[in-house]
């Protein structure tokens, strides 16, 4: 039987390939946008996967992702454990994504029709779109020193 020890979507995933230790930088609540389809460029999602070394040492999962029940793609995933290994790692990397509504962005990690794993995010619509901030900053720079030079002599 498989389980899924840690389950999370972020901005970025980096994995140290000699270690397996993994950074995930901004981890993600939630996507705000002022218009819908709201494009989400890029992002990344990763699944821990463990075995307690009954069954088979090689299965399918799913991931599934779904805008407000609706899905919108689903993508299988054989996950096998070698010898004596008992955890794995899938790394999911989303190049774009078009959401037609604000609502719940679901993730689901699916495993023989079972959910095994959620991550749930909301997609939020802005009432008006943010007007633009700037802060401006100055601070005068010093003069510079110069030797004075003598004059060419005529």
């Amino acid at each position: 039987m498989v389980k899924v020890d840690l389950f999370a979507v972020a901005e970025a995933a980096i994995q140290d390939l000699p270690t397996r230790r993994l950074s995930l930088i901004n981890l993600l609540e939630d996507f705000t946008g002022a218009g819908f389809p709201l494009f989400v460029p890029k992002f990344t999602a990763v699944a821990n996967v463990s075995w307690d070394g009954e069954g088979a040492s090689e299965t399918s999962i799913s991931l599934k992702v779904s805008n407000n029940d609706q899905e919108l793609l689903a993508l299988p995933f054989k996950v096998s454990f070698p010898g004596e290994a008992r955890k794995n790692r899938v790394v999911w990397n989303f190049q774009g994504m078009p959401l037609q509504a604000p609502g719940v962005l679901k993730f689901e990690v699916q495993n023989e029709g079972n959910v095994i794993a959620t991550h749930v995010l909301n997609v939020v619509a802005l009432k008006a779109p943010p007007e633009a901030k700037v802060i401006v900053q100055s601070a005068p720079q010093e003069a510079v020193p110069q030797e004075a030079s003598p004059a060419p002599a005529m």
